[in-house]
């Protein structure tokens, strides 16, 4: 259950931290006791998450030490949910910068489901009512897929997702994007209602010639022809008899 995959080797692009060397789990169960049941919430009967070191956690040298990125992962029938707590940010894909150590939170809603990425050599079981720790530091930007490896339903083969490592710069840029996108005041603040702006502010983000892929002289131009058409409409009602 869980862990690294048995036919990993030391050529992959992660560095992942292991409390037990060769161990599947990296902090046991208490000694003597078998595992028990998830305990009932009092409302709507979901598990309540109990914190048990299962996984492979920090090394030894970070051992009490946040992370640098932490993450909530949630498997759930059929998708990964992945839950940025420090920024709230929610997404459907994974981003990681470069470098910095990252840790993975993981449980999961309805069934045990698997947390693997093949081409790093990195899978860790998600229980319902458990949580799973998984910890690492990317040292190689690119996308990595992510699938379901526990067989969970009709749908488990398409259960994917992709881990993407950024560089510093570009991971920032996305944090910053997915902010304005989860934040209902500034989307309120980007997404302005036209019906309640006049017609010179509705308009005036289209006189800017940038904007109308138009160089200055034939800007020029359609100004002049615009004050002319303009000057001759007033010259028709001023000789028009009522």
């Amino acid at each position: 259950m869980g862990g690294l995959d048995p036919m990993a080797s030391g050529q992959h692009s992660m560095h992942a931290h292991g409390k037990m060397n060769g161990a599947a789990i990296a902090a046991p169960l208490i000694d003597g006791q078998p595992p028990q049941a998830p305990r009932e919430r009092g409302v709507g009967g979901k598990p309540e998450l109990t914190q048990i070191a299962l996984g492979i956690g920090a090394s030894p040298s970070q051992e009490g030490k946040a992370a640098a990125v932490n993450v909530d992962v949630t498997g759930l029938q059929f998708a990964w949910l992945f839950n940025y707590k420090e920024t709230g940010i929610n997404a459907g894909e994974l981003h990681v910068p470069i470098g910095q150590e990252v840790q993975l939170n993981m449980s999961a809603q309805d069934v045990i489901h698997a947390f693997w990425i093949p081409q790093l050599r990195l899978k860790q079981d998600t229980i319902p009512g458990r949580i799973t720790e998984l910890r690492f530091t990317p040292n190689k930007l690119g996308t990595y897929p992510i699938v379901c490896a526990e067989l969970c339903g009709s749908y488990h083969g398409a259960m994917r997702s992709q881990m993407i490592v950024d560089t510093p710069e570009d991971y920032q840029a996305w944090v910053a994007e997915n902010l304005v996108a989860s934040n209902p005041d500034l989307q309120t603040a980007v997404a302005i209602n036209p019906a309640e702006l006049s017609e010179g502010e509705f308009l005036a983000p289209y006189a800017n010639e940038n904007q109308l892929s138009v160089n200055s002289e034939q800007l020029s131009v359609m100004r002049q022809l615009t004050v002319a058409s303009s000057q001759q409409n007033l010259d028709f009602v001023s000789n028009t008899d009522y």
